[in-house]
């Protein structure tokens, strides 16, 4: 399963950006889960955030974005497996989870991920002398 974070650009100065949706192509489909914008951002942003996905969800893509949705909506990198992504990621991904063509393709994805976490902690350097 490959995954992919659709970001909304807040202050293109600063390069500020929130997760608005995530992709994720299980089964051969591209599917489009919204992640609600954060509490702090203004009304007229967050009114872009929501019409940029809902052009989104209409013909999601992994590669692409609707000409729609404007330079302050970007893609993310491709994510496989699923590591260290942020809280609002898992979210929408348990949230597909409910889907039945997507809940084996996820829970596998979300097992991968979480076997590499284990591993990175157990070959992390240690301090002698201090409990492991």
């Amino acid at each position: 399963m490959k995954t992919r974070t659709v970001y909304f650009i807040i202050d293109p100065f600063e390069d500020t950006r929130c997760p608005i949706a995530v992709l994720a192509e299980i089964g051969g489909r591209v599917y489009a889960e919204p992640i609600p914008p954060p509490v702090g951002l203004v009304a007229s942003a967050r009114i872009v955030a929501e019409m940029a996905v809902a052009d989104i969800r209409e013909a999601p893509s992994m590669t692409t974005l609707p000409d729609s949705v404007g330079p302050q909506v970007v893609l993310g990198p491709m994510h496989e497996p699923l590591k260290s992504q942020p809280r609002e990621v898992f979210d929408a991904l348990l949230r597909l989870h409910e889907l039945p063509e997507a809940k084996a393709e996820i829970d596998e994805a979300l097992r991968k991920g979480r076997g590499d976490a284990d591993a990175a902690w157990r070959a992390r350097p240690t301090v002698p002398g201090f409990y492991r």
